[in-house]
């Protein structure tokens, strides 16, 4: 009969699953608002350009 140390990893081993670190998760979402600000910093030069414009 195996100890319940054994029978502890046992159970471990078959429960544990893949997980995505979470840097790896994230980053779709930082990628995501990188693309926001870029753009917003692009729109205000826009608009600054057409403000100095007129």
């Amino acid at each position: 009969m195996p100890s319940s140390k054994a029978a502890a990893s046992e159970e471990a081993r078959r429960t544990l699953r893949y997980v995505e670190p979470l840097s790896d998760a994230r980053t779709p979402l930082a990628d995501f608002f990188s693309i926001l600000l870029v753009l917003d910093r692009s729109l205000e030069h826009l608009l600054d350009a057409r403000n100095l414009a007129l």
